[in-house]
């Protein structure tokens, strides 16, 4: 019995060891998907995710010290975008491969996409503001709707 827990042991810790080893494949993965996030503007809109975010707790928190938000709000530019790009990377291999992240990041440094690239934080700071308002307005119509049904 000691003997064949002592052989499952060794297995399970032999397998862990040898999967969590990258492969060159992972790295030129790894390396393809955070260039197509640097060239297609996803980088620079998490970016200002992150900064609406840290402003959005500013403006709730207002006895808080600009330097503290100032510092946080640095450190999470430095740290959580590492961290989401290391979360994201297993969403983007299920349904892209290395080939199609290298046909995006070359769209992506066309004239074209290059300027998509670079409007794309601002689609996505003004889209982030027009589906608040869309929201209040549902928030609105829902609230009027069941105003409605106690009369």
């Amino acid at each position: 019995m000691k003997r064949i827990f002592s052989l499952l042991l060794f297995t399970a810790a032999f397998t862990s060891g040898v999967m969590a080893q990258t492969t060159p494949t992972d790295v030129a993965y790894s390396q393809a998907l955070r260039k197509m996030m640097a060239v297609s503007g996803g980088e620079a809109t998490y970016y200002v995710a992150v900064e609406q975010m840290v402003d959005m707790f500013s403006a709730q928190m207002p006895a808080e010290s600009a330097e503290f938000l100032d510092s946080f709000k640095a450190e999470l530019l430095n740290s959580s975008i590492e961290d989401l790009m290391t979360m994201m990377e297993p969403v983007y291999q299920r349904h892209l491969s290395l080939a199609d992240l290298e046909g995006l990041i070359a769209f992506y440094e066309s004239p074209v996409g290059a300027k998509f690239a670079a409007v794309s934080p601002l689609i996505t700071q003004e889209a982030m503001a027009v589906g608040q308002e869309w929201g209040t307005l549902i928030a609105q119509k829902i609230l009027e709707r069941l105003d409605g049904k106690k009369k």
